[in-house]
Formats: structure tokens, C-alpha cells, sequence
């Protein structure tokens, strides 16, 4: 949507490895930075809006060469994390029931493609929390525009774990979308970055958004051709890549 979300750069730093052995083949299991929003931007905004999705496509470049051609390093997103912000006059009557779907898509073109899924319940209890107050009026709730909005929040990272989602063989276009979508209502609220991002790498499917948008019905798409505008804001998100390879000796 116009001055939203997307995706772009990404910074590959290697954090974590592992090692396994295959037959006679020993593999490694690195975990890269597949991006960090926390690295090109700050937060700025917060959204929520039942049924809508909205992604930031992103290009996976961490693969080394392989010494065997046939022997090709694999990777698949590993975790996905979200900044989810509750209003702090609201945390102590949070019933533990807002519902948030993260998707990954293997794909440059989210058009017909399918998405790996995860859908969470989110469970305050579950996160580490922080304080964070708005110097004006954020967004929020699609439901509530005309009302008044909290300035003052409790914000957190909440993962999302898609190993068991996306199989050990991995992904294959280098070229992947994520997307964050609100599956029954418009909370939890979603942090959102300053408008410095580009748009042509933001898509967004408004078909099942409640309310409606004037661009329901027409799929997903990317805001850099819907709109006017190069910059947008993006959803406050972390994501990690796991890469799989032959150990070299």
C-alpha cells in the first residue's frame, strides 16, 4: 500500500554453525542475517487490518560456490521475526487470543505462487517486552481510523519458526517475498519503519481485507506500480537464513 512495507538489501553475516555427517559426506549448518530492518530503518508507525497481507521481497545473496558442482549449498528461511506492539493501557486486559500469519514465498512473482505458512496465537506471556511511546498519532487499527490512537506501547520480537514448515531441501528462487497478514482481526498491531524504503519491492493483497480497499479483488501486486510515490514504510521485520553445505576440510 502507499508508503508501506517492503524489502530490499539484505546484510549476510554468518552467526551460528553446525555439523553433520551423511553417509560418508559431512554437511554444515550456518545461520546468516537475511535481513534486519533494524539495520536500514526505525520505527516509526504501527498497523493492523483483518484480512489484509502485505509483503517485502527480498534477494538471498549468501550462497558461497561450491568446490563439487554437484554439491550445491542449499538455504530456506529459517525464522521470521515481527515487532507486534500492544497499547499499554490494554496489556494487563490482553486476553492472549490476537491471531498473526507470517508467509514466505518461493518466488519473485507472488502472483498464483503458494506461500509456506505459519499462523500464531500470540501469548504475552512468550515475549520479552519494552516500553515505546509515538511522538504523534500512529496508524493502528483499520477499525479504529477515526478514533483516537495510543501514543504509549509495549513492543516485542516474535518468532516465527518455519523450519518444520519449509523442507531440508530448501529454496530455490533467490528472489523471495515475506508477508505478514492479520487472519481474524486487526490485532495484534504490526510495527512499521520510517517512509525511507522503496515501494517497487512492497506487495500487497488487499482481497480479503476488512474493511474493504478499493483494490480488493485485484490479487497481490506490487506498490511501486500501484501508486505514486518511490518510498514507503515497511513492517518491522527480522529474518533468518539457514544454509546448508559440505563441510570443507
Amino acid at each position: 500500500m502507499p508508503r508501506w512495507f517492503a524489502l530490499v538489501a539484505l546484510a549476510m553475516l554468518s552467526t551460528s554453525s553446525a555439523c553433520g555427517q551423511d553417509s560418508l559426506t559431512t554437511f554444515c549448518t550456518t545461520q546468516d542475517v537475511g535481513f534486519d530492518i533494524d539495520q536500514v530503518s526505525a520505527l516509526e508507525d504501527n498497523w493492523g487490518w483483518s484480512g489484509l497481507a502485505d509483503a517485502i521481497m527480498l534477494t538471498y545473496d549468501g550462497l558461497p560456490p561450491a568446490a563439487d558442482p554437484n554439491q550445491e549449498p542449499v538455504w530456506r528461511v529459517g525464522e521470521v521475526q515481527v515487532m507486534v506492539m500492544i497499547g499499554q493501557a490494554e496489556l494487563d486486559s490482553y486476553a492472549d487470543d490476537a491471531e498473526l500469519s507470517v508467509q514466505v514465498f518461493d518466488a519473485a512473482n507472488l502472483r498464483g505462487a503458494t506461500p509456506y505458512t505459519r499462523r500464531q496465537r500470540l501469548v504475552r506471556s512468550s515475549l520479552r517486552w519494552s516500553n515505546y511511546s509515538f511522538s504523534s498519532d500512529p496508524t493502528g487499527a483499520a477499525s479504529d481510523f477515526s478514533l483516537y490512537r495510543e501514543r504509549d506501547y509495549k513492543m516485542a520480537w516474535w518468532p516465527f519458526d518455519f523450519r518444520q514448515v519449509i523442507p531440508e531441501s530448501g529454496m530455490s528462487s533467490l528472489t523471495y517475498g515475506v508477508a505478514v497478514s492479520w487472519p481474524t482481526a486487526d490485532t495484534p498491531l504490526v510495527g512499521y519503519s520510517q517512509f525511507d524504503r522503496p515501494c517497487a519491492d512492497n506487495w500487497t493483497n488487499y482481497d480479503n481485507a476488512d474493511p474493504q480497499h478499493e483494490l480488493s479483488g485485484t490479487g497481490w501486486a506490487s506498490n511501486g506500480d500501484r501508486f505514486d510515490g518511490d518510498v514507503c514504510n515497511w513492517p518491522m521485520l527480522k529474518v533468518s537464513i539457514e544454509r546448508k553445505q559440505v563441510c570443507q576440510p
